[in-house]
């Protein structure tokens, strides 16, 4: 949730104000209230509780119409969310009924099962009750576990209940996570493919793993798959066919009386389980499941297939350079080109190339030049030796500690134990000094890059082939974890 202040003095000298309100994609502006009053229900059920029956949208209307007869109201419009979590606000219909709060120029009330519906998130909650306040929306629940901004400011001691259910819901939602998680693993190191879905990798069948609950399958190699698959990794490797003219002839031939495309084989080819490997978020296990190749295989094949990209358009220092940390695999060369608006895109004037690095099992990229400010001071230090690196580590040491103070200080705020004055002037004192400190490292980083810039493409390529194996990227934080260098 974001907050705008905008402060207006008029010829007279009043200084009046107004707040601006951003909730996720919705935004939404105060405006006066109006006579006639809205009813609304909502109801969201997300698919864990599909196998809880009290939960069904229908059983959650039923109780809300209920609700409504009791007060002689009738909701008029009703905003359902199934299948979505209720720790995110990003729902459809959620941001709808948002809209319209925010559209009606008169008193809304909704009507909801349980508090839980609207969120399990506290965060999203005490949003939730700034915008129903601002709105004059009033929420109605069944056994009454929702507290609006006005009641906890009002009777902090008889809202503590409702605070405590919501609490209570956020932290259930973790431990279900946290439960899901550890069932999973246990599944996977038991056999089973733990993927959703409802369809097997190409080239695998579903069979089940009865096991101790019978839940369980394991994935085996379709018979009618093999001949093909063999095939294909085949005239990757040997042969570099590309992945295109491979879709086409397997296609014409209607191999495995199936549909080929580009993706469905870039699928297949770039999945680790064709070499026997379960890789999920939350588990890495090989020899999991009865492989078409082996790993070594595995690797010269996607180097062939990341390897190949249009260099002689799209130029990347570091091809073939950088490996994923989380999944363990080699990271191709995607360019995403933006064209000027209303401009023709064979006319490469005006256009904008953006270079990353994608990882094919992960799903997350890096720009080029994000990743080249990182190692910057690293290239440098090759081309100069008396480069000082404690400058470097220095200020980004003193930055994360300035960090984690702002971090204390919004708890110390939160808590009570700052007043206005007090947390103000001390987060305008360390936000100055972390702005000095990456003034620093800006200009540090400048002119390392500001040198290195100084050599043609042709230069730097060979200055970074020479230099470095391989670079380990977290490409969920975008920080560099390892650099591996070769050896002089």
């Amino acid at each position: 949730m974001e907050y705008n202040f905008s402060l207006h003095i008029s010829k007279e000298g009043t200084l009046t104000y107004e707040i601006k309100i951003i909730l996720r994609k919705c935004v939404i502006f105060s405006h006066e209230g109006g006579k006639h009053m809205k009813i609304f229900g909502y109801a969201r059920r997300s698919s864990s509780e599909k196998s809880k029956s009290n939960y069904s949208i229908e059983s959650q209307k039923r109780v809300c119409n209920e609700l409504a007869a009791r007060d002689n109201r009738t909701i008029e419009k009703w905003y359902v969310d199934e299948g979505y979590s209720g720790t995110t606000l990003k729902r459809p219909h959620m941001q709808e009924m948002l809209k319209a709060i925010a559209a009606a120029n008169q008193e809304i009330i909704i009507y909801v099962w349980l508090a839980s519906r609207l969120s399990r998130d506290a965060n999203h909650c005490n949003s939730l009750r700034y915008v129903f306040s601002k709105y004059n929306v009033t929420v109605i629940s069944d056994n009454r576990d929702w507290a609006s901004l006005e009641d906890i400011e009002l009777h902090p001691d008889k809202t503590i209940g409702p605070r405590i259910i919501t609490l209570s819901d956020e932290t259930e939602v973790h431990r279900d996570r946290k439960r899901t998680r550890i069932g999973l693993t246990t599944s996977a190191y038991k056999g089973n493919y733990t993927k959703g879905g409802k369809t097997p990798p190409t080239g695998y069948l579903f069979k089940n793993n009865p096991g101790e609950n019978a839940k369980g399958r394991k994935v085996e190699i379709d018979i009618a798959y093999v001949e093909t698959m063999l095939y294909i990794l085949t005239q990757i490797h040997d042969y570099k066919r590309s992945l295109d003219s491979l879709a086409i002839e397997l296609d014409s031939k209607q191999a495995c009386g199936v549909h080929w495309s580009y993706t469905k084989i870039y699928r297949a080819v770039t999945d680790p389980i064709i070499y026997g490997r379960l890789l999920t978020s939350y588990v890495d296990i090989y020899d999991h499941s009865p492989a078409y190749c082996s790993q070594k295989y595995y690797e010269e094949i996607q180097k062939i297939l990341h390897g190949r990209r249009k260099e002689y358009h799209y130029k990347y220092l570091f091809k073939n350079l950088i490996k994923c940390e989380d999944c363990d695999c080699w990271c191709s060369e995607i360019p995403t080109i933006h064209y000027p608006r209303n401009g023709n895109r064979r006319n490469r004037k005006g256009r904008r190339v953006y270079k990353y690095y994608y990882c094919p099992s992960c799903k997350k990229r890096i720009n080029e030049q994000i990743l080249l400010n990182k190692i910057i001071h690293h290239i440098n230090a090759i081309l100069d030796e008396t480069t000082n690196f404690e400058i470097v580590e220095d200020i980004s040491r003193r930055i994360g500690k300035i960090e984690k103070q702002l971090k204390f200080l919004s708890f110390e705020y939160e808590d009570g134990y700052l007043d206005d004055a007090a947390y103000s002037e001390e987060r305008k004192r360390l936000l100055s000094k972390k702005k000095n400190l990456d003034k620093d490292m800006k200009r540090l980083r400048n002119k390392a890059i500001k040198k290195f810039n100084e050599y043609t493409y042709i230069e730097k390529k060979q200055i970074i082939k020479k230099s470095f194996l391989c670079i380990r990227i977290d490409l969920k934080t975008k920080s560099v974890i390892d650099i591996e260098k070769l050896e002089k």
